[in-house]
């Protein structure tokens, strides 16, 4: 059974520190009560209500801040017997409490709450238990129907074999093949990575041609004159592996040439 298994466990349901008792007048109708006929404004009591489970009993205990035990009320679970809980006709949040003393009397008391959701949490608890209580025995009454059927047996008996016969979807490789023809014909796919034969390093020639160094030197006279300098020789710069090259060793040579700070000092 999925609920109340351990019978000697209790479990709280539900825990609210403000509630209110009052004094009501007998009923009048048969129809129910109404808060309206209470005197709500001088509560007769006011403290924490606790609503436990144990098996399918449900208590409403009302204690006083001390703890100790105010009021206690038995929840009737069944269709049968007066009805413990009783809501009121013009209100959600009061409701009248049937407690009893443990010694055979009973008596009504009004019980309500300043919080409309501490009343609906009050009442969905209520529900919960109601609901498992059915659920309980529903799986109790199917349980004894299961273990009246006969059990059948589903073993291979000696000798038997099981034999599955497991055939490939038609068309799946025709599909799979078009679907590898569609995608070679696709204009918009790219083409596969350079392998390692293309690799290699291309010359500078093919970027055109080689490039060329024009140095200029200017000659000082001892007098301090200034001698024009011969005209410019082109020197061709021989052509490196790859153009990358090139402009690394450009970059040495001028980090070479520049001079240093101990140089400068």
């Amino acid at each position: 059974m999925a609920y109340f298994d351990d019978e000697d466990m209790e479990v709280t349901m539900l825990v609210k520190n403000e509630a209110f008792v009052f004094k009501i007048p007998p009923r009048t109708a048969a129809k129910g009560y109404k808060a309206a006929d209470w005197d709500l404004a001088n509560p007769l009591w006011s403290g924490r209500l606790t609503l436990t489970s144990k098996c399918e009993q449900m208590t409403i205990r009302l204690q006083n801040p001390d703890g100790s035990l105010f009021a206690e009320c038995p929840v009737n679970s069944s269709d049968r017997g007066p009805e413990s809980v009783e809501p009121v006709l013009d209100s959600r949040r009061y409701f009248v409490l049937r407690i009893e003393n443990g010694q055979g009397r009973a008596a009504f008391i009004g019980m309500g709450f300043n919080e409309r959701n501490d009343a609906f949490d009050f009442s969905s608890a209520l529900q919960d238990h109601k609901k498992n209580i059915q659920q309980a025995k529903d799986l109790k009454v199917e349980a004894a129907r299961r273990a009246k059927e006969p059990k059948k047996d589903y073993s291979l008996k000696e000798g038997q074999t099981l034999e599955i016969n497991i055939r490939p979807k038609k068309g799946s490789s025709r599909r799979r093949r078009r679907a590898a023809e569609e995608e070679d014909d696709d204009p918009f796919s790219l083409p596969p990575p350079p392998g390692s034969s293309s690799s290699a390093s291309t010359p500078l020639s093919a970027f055109g041609a080689a490039p060329t160094t024009t140095t200029t030197t200017t000659s000082y006279s001892p007098a301090g004159s200034v001698s024009a300098a011969p005209a410019p020789t082109m020197v061709p710069v021989q052509a490196s592996s790859s153009p990358m090259d090139d402009l690394f060793s450009g970059f040495d040579s001028n980090f070479a040439s520049a001079p240093s700070a101990s140089a400068a000092a």
